[in-house]
């Protein structure tokens, strides 16, 4: 077997109540070969609604390594196993959708705009307003694996919106990381979208980096859509050596760019059942590479709050391939 095989094993249980089921508990489980590679992640969730609506997550990473096999198949040096720990996502989020806005603290994931998904220990506040303007304020420590933290090391940024009538949106979004009283890294996205017709849309994103100016990642969709089903042509390009940090070692082996283009659909195929897929055809450092997908989920309700399904992945990239499968309850 020339690649690795994944398997993913996901459970959900849903406590119901009379006012729309508030407590959700989640479990996955995640197993690799031939290296022995392992990890249990448990999510939970509660919303309780009042005047402000109440949101606590927390996601608790925790993994066996094993040991690792040297070339002539024996076990290697640093032989043993190793067991780590860590808490990915443990945050709170108060929501008060009359008065538009929303706050949220702890250790969380910000993902707004156009700018990459940043891992913080700190607070995201945001307002939008009745003219679609909408406006988005972050802070706080990064985080970093092990518990390694850096002294006077912190992120600050913002993002804004604006809704120009129900045709097109326009944003832009900065942060800024210092690390010992100087900038360490720093970033600018500027997004956009534009509905021409009902069931047509088109939208971007692009981001720089600005403390030493270059792209790190743009994307391009077309989306043809109806009230369920829907057809995305899509195409990306990415930046490996800008998106890692400096200091890691992937980012050390080499620059190369990534781009992407793929095609993606959803097809309500029942009342309950969704069907999907995407394909894409890939060239990372001048190499060829291709993925595709396929999931299908059968909804256990009309609202969709339970749900099973089925989905595997197969990626083929330059060195090295991976087939996934997962099953969900």
């Amino acid at each position: 077997m020339k690649g690795p095989i994944a398997i993913a094993l996901g459970a959900a249980m849903i406590a119901g109540t009379a006012r729309a089921e508030p407590y959700r508990l989640r479990a996955d489980a995640y197993a690799s070969a031939p290296d022995p590679a392992a990890f249990v992640m448990i999510q939970a969730e509660a919303h309780e609604r009042t005047p402000i609506l109440f949101d606590a997550e927390a996601l608790l990473w925790t993994g066996v390594i094993g040991p690792r096999t040297n070339a002539s198949g024996g076990a290697s040096a640093d032989a043993g196993t190793e067991v780590r720990g860590e808490a990915v996502i443990a945050s709170v989020r108060l929501r008060d959708t009359a008065r538009g806005w929303d706050l949220r603290f702890g250790r969380l994931l910000y993902q707004g705009g156009a700018v990459r998904p940043l891992h913080i220990d700190g607070a995201v506040a945001a307002l939008r307003s009745p003219t679609g303007a909408l406006l988005e304020i972050f802070g706080g420590l990064p985080v970093l694996t092990n518990n390694e933290g850096r002294s006077f090391d912190w992120i600050a940024g913002g993002r804004t919106t604006q809704a120009i009538g129900d045709v097109a949106t326009i944003g832009y979004s900065y942060w800024q990381e210092r690390d010992g009283g100087q900038v360490a890294h720093s970033e600018l996205g500027v997004e956009g979208a534009v509905t021409p017709a009902k069931a047509f849309a088109l939208s971007s994103t692009a981001a720089f980096e600005t403390d030493r100016f270059g792209l790190v990642e743009a994307r391009l969709s077309a989306l043809l859509h109806g009230r369920v089903n829907r057809l995305e042509l899509f195409g990306a390009r990415r930046s490996p050596s800008r998106l890692l940090p400096a200091t890691s070692l992937f980012a050390a082996l080499g620059s190369y760019d990534a781009d992407s283009v793929g095609l993606a659909g959803l097809w309500r195929a029942a009342p309950r059942l969704d069907l999907s897929a995407t394909v894409t055809v890939d060239r990372v450092a001048d190499a060829p590479g291709a993925t595709q997908s396929l999931r299908a989920e059968l909804r256990l309700d009309d609202r969709g709050d339970g749900a099973i399904g089925v989905e595997a992945e197969r990626t083929s990239m330059p060195g090295g391939s991976w087939t996934g499968a997962r099953a969900f309850v």
